[in-house]
């Protein structure tokens, strides 16, 4: 009998997709989907809020920096001997100070708007402050005749754009013999939107008052606390003591004035701009401004320095 033979040509099957059944519990194909579904996912989001950590980061290391400058003035101030160092450490603690609090309300503005549609982005360029200048007004008595006034005043000023914070010079020999306050210094900001707005605040510390009637109710506060038992006279020192920054040895600086530039400041010229002044609790302790300063106020848009087209250029002769 002969042998039957078998056809070696296979029939192509038809490719069968894989039924999920998430009832099995040794599905393994069925696990590596949902993990690979949920890392898609996942870098997803990742990829979609990179940005937003990457900014939540560097305001935790700005915070962070700022906190330790603040440990180091602190100390600093404790062993400052000399009028001049303590008063540029107030001033440098100060600014610390409004550092962070200008970076922690940014970090809550950023929370409460990951959840909301982000804004256009804006075109960004450079801002830069320079040549302030602030005329004072004495009496003629003061200024002229040399004698009344013996005050004596530390000044300097904050520019501040959002979460940007710069300082000036301390001016401190301020008396009534000049008639107006120069700051040499040029304070740059970089990578700021086309509706920004400046705010320039003035902070000033009276470092000497005797001999002038406007010092006499600081006078009469000194006697008082000398005068009367120790125990009284410490708890009045301490609500009357002037050289307190919030709860830290120095000097204390008051804001006295501030205003707000925007773009349409800007110019190539100096211009002048108007002053608002703060009344300070202490009359003694008013700095005599006019009510207005001037400054140089530059912005530059940051494509003016990009590269745009970069090649061979070939000139054909007609």
């Amino acid at each position: 009998m002969a042998p039957t033979l078998r056809s070696t040509a296979t029939v192509p099957r038809k490719r069968r997709e894989f039924q999920f059944s998430p009832t099995v519990s040794n599905n393994f194909d069925y696990l590596r989907f949902l993990s690979n579904t949920r890392k898609k996912r996942f870098c997803k989001e990742r990829t979609k809020n990179l940005s937003k950590t990457k900014n939540e980061c560097d305001l935790e290391q700005k915070i962070d920096f700022e906190m330790k400058m603040r440990e180091g003035i602190i100390k600093l101030l404790a062993v400052s001997r000399h009028s001049i160092q303590t008063l540029e450490a107030s001033k440098s603690l100060l600014t610390c100070t409004e550092r962070i609090k200008a970076y922690m309300a940014e970090q809550e503005h950023q929370s409460l708007q990951s959840g909301s549609v982000r804004q256009a982005m804006k075109s960004k360029g450079r801002v830069s402050v320079s040549d302030i200048r602030m005329p004072l007004i004495w009496k003629d008595s003061d200024h002229f005749k040399n004698k009344g006034d013996y005050r004596r005043f530390g000044v300097f000023c904050l520019l501040k754009i959002g979460s940007k914070i710069a300082d000036t010079e301390v001016v401190w020999n301020v008396d009534r013999n000049m008639t107006d306050i120069s700051f040499g210094s040029v304070s740059v900001f970089n990578q700021i939107s086309s509706d920004f707005e400046v705010r320039l605040e003035v902070y000033s510390h009276m470092l000497h008052n005797d001999l002038s009637i406007a010092s006499t109710p600081c006078k009469i506060k000194r006697k008082i606390t000398r005068s009367i038992s120790r125990t009284v006279g410490r708890k009045l020192a301490i609500s009357l003591n002037d050289k307190r920054t919030n709860g830290e040895n120095g000097h204390r600086f008051d804001l006295v004035a501030y205003a707000t530039l925007r773009l349409n400041d800007v110019g190539d010229s100096i211009k002048t701009h108007d002053l608002l002044q703060i009344n300070p609790e202490d009359p003694c302790h008013q700095l005599p401004l006019f009510g207005c300063f001037c400054c140089r106020l530059v912005a530059q848009p940051d494509f003016v320095n990009k590269e745009r087209f970069a090649g061979y250029l070939k000139i054909i002769k007609v």
